[in-house]
């Protein structure tokens, strides 16, 4: 069995600062957000390139203890799925604010593997559990930080991510086959429906017999 640890015992878990203005680039501005939109839906890892949908404020206060590095966790309180993405790269001046939280684990832990496990579903489970008030429910640092996680050996946190690493891959490519499958399967209908193509007279779907 894993050891079981609340996961405010092995990560740091701060609340990204408000922005108390409506978010607007402004080229010039202090620091890169790091926002929801920017983090990938499946959990895959954060690679900012500042050129790619730069978002830039001049945000007040001292944010020196809200400023990203590789290996931190961001991690998404509110919405339908709450997330989490490991930071393999971005600016230096990088921040994200709320509603993500920074997670900022201890040697115990791999952020990847943090990452991966919090975005599993028995954890996303865990997670709606603990959604608080109305609305957009939210998951307080507190709640957070009272999740179980299920700590193996670094050796075996590599082995669990060499395998989903694999098993990622392979959903990949069966997403892009389906997803080339309805595309081609539109071009197919839109073509029937305009006369460009006529359905074969011996085609005969499902042993439904031909209309009359």
């Amino acid at each position: 069995m894993h050891r079981l640890l609340a996961l405010g015992e092995i990560a740091e878990i701060t609340c990204g600062p408000t922005v108390g203005s409506a978010i607007q680039h402004d080229l010039a501005g202090s620091h890169q957000l790091i926002l929801p939109r920017h983090l990938d839906e499946g959990g895959r890892p954060l690679r900012l390139e500042t050129g790619r949908d730069p978002v830039r404020m001049t945000l007040k206060g001292r944010l020196d203890n809200h400023l990203l590095q590789p290996g931190d966790v961001l991690f998404v309180s509110r919405g339908e799925r709450n997330r989490a993405v490991c930071v393999h790269d971005c600016p230096f001046d990088a921040i994200a604010p709320a509603p993500c939280y920074r997670l900022r684990p201890s040697g115990a832990v791999d952020p990847n593997y943090l990452s991966w496990l919090l975005n599993q579903q028995v954890t996303q489970q865990a997670l709606r559990e603990r959604r608080e008030g109305s609305g957009a429910l939210l998951v307080s640092v507190a709640s957070l930080a009272q999740i179980a996680i299920a700590v193996p050996s670094a050796a075996e946190q590599h082995r669990i991510l060499a395998i989903a690493a694999t098993q990622r891959r392979e959903i990949d490519l069966i997403q892009a086959e389906l997803t080339a499958l309805v595309r081609r399967n539109d071009q197919l209908a839109k073509n029937f429906i305009t006369g460009r193509v006529r359905a074969p007279a011996e085609a005969n779907c499902g042993g439904h017999p031909e209309p009359k």
